[in-house]
């Protein structure tokens, strides 16, 4: 990733409705309890018996089968519960996250419905249904407008990419609540597929608006810890370091004046920080430098172009190094749709091109 998200310092309304399902578990782990309802937090009640398929029979059915399970099958849940939640230390390899297929089946299956119908009712559009959750966990919208208000984020375009722009607090909506508007946002990824793990549909530390091409296009179901049954690093999405250590680079066999027309060049992603392994599994997920060379190839003549009017333009007594800062300076790498590859280009031409440009201008 070449972003990563602000982590709100609070918690977020939606993020009650995991609250109540932790209690629950947490609460069947430690107890089990002769009865249900000593299981449901009071809070939550509402939802659960309003909900009575989606929610109540559902978590019924896993107290039930749970309570069936063997003294091993149950530690396995507990550990799936207690170790997919940690999406940061998974990210960085110190744990391994439990699968829905290292459970018994009976219990993976019912947990795979609950965490389903509970992803598809947060996230329901229908301002009509659903009305004891927006009550109390609000909604998506809400969600995603609070996380790009008063530019929370220093990014408007795709932590992923870089190349395509978001949805942001403006196109979401200026009221999340306001049940007139439309209400558009981007898709949001579980970064851990929830397909795949259970006890993650609902963690919003798991959860980040991506644009649609690298959900739907890419990453779709892609089981981000692993490369072929082996445990590999990954950019962990709401670090602390706003904006990872990698220099985007056009390496060259032989150099060219025009990279559309060649085969001998490719993309290089280069960093002083330790995380060459989060960048290779960013790469294959999400197959970025491929992306970067086609988009290089469309917008090199127009970015070229900008370049020779800007070069055109350059004051006699301003210096070629003066110059190039300048031109740096307005390229906004983090609201710019490709500006972080425009910058590579751009890198490619002034040190590779630039010299015989400087040539052809003297001699005239």
């Amino acid at each position: 990733m070449l972003f990563s998200y602000k982590p709100f310092t609070h918690i977020h309304r939606i993020e009650n409705y995991d609250i109540y399902v932790q209690y629950f578990f947490f609460n069947l782990f430690l107890y089990e309890p002769n009865d249900i309802s000593e299981l449901i937090h009071n809070d939550f009640r509402e939802i659960f018996d309003t909900h009575p398929v989606p929610i109540g029979d559902r978590l019924r059915n896993i107290y039930k089968i749970y309570l069936t399970l063997s003294r091993d099958e149950k530690i396995m849940v507990q550990n799936a519960f207690k170790q997919n939640q940690l999406i940061e230390k998974i990210c960085n390899n110190f744990i391994s996250p439990i699968k829905y297929s290292d459970l018994e089946n009976s219990i993976s299956e019912e947990l795979k419905k609950f965490f389903n119908s509970s992803w598809t009712l947060l996230t329901n559009k229908n301002e009509t249904t659903n009305t004891k959750i927006k009550e109390k966990c609000g909604n998506i919208y809400e969600h995603c407008c609070d996380l790009f208000i008063d530019e929370r984020q220093n990014f408007t375009i795709c932590p992923v990419c870089g190349i395509e722009e978001l949805l942001g607090e403006h196109e979401a909506c200026e009221d999340p609540n306001d049940g007139e508007k439309k209400k558009v946002r981007e898709a949001y990824d579980h970064y851990l597929p929830k397909a795949l793990y259970p006890f993650i549909s609902i963690s919003f530390l798991n959860l980040i608006p991506i644009c649609g091409h690298c959900n739907n296009d890419y990453k779709y179901t892609y089981d981000t810890p692993y490369y072929e049954n082996n445990r590999q690093k990954c950019f962990y999405p709401f670090s602390n370091q706003e904006i990872n250590d990698i220099d985007i680079k056009i390496i060259f066999s032989q150099k060219v004046s025009v990279l559309n027309k060649s085969s001998d060049w490719e993309v290089s992603f280069l960093t002083s920080s330790n995380i060459e392994e989060e960048i290779v599994s960013w790469d294959r997920i999400f197959q970025v430098k491929q992306r970067y060379m086609q988009r290089i190839k469309k917008k090199e003549k127009s970015w070229k172009n900008i370049l020779i009017g800007a070069m055109k333009d350059k004051h006699a007594t301003q210096s070629w190094s003066d110059f190039q800062e300048k031109f740096y300076n307005n390229i906004d790498i983090f609201g710019q749709t490709n500006g972080i590859i425009q910058k590579a280009y751009c890198d490619y031409y002034f040190s590779n091109l630039l010299p015989a440009y400087i040539e052809e201008i003297t001699d005239e």
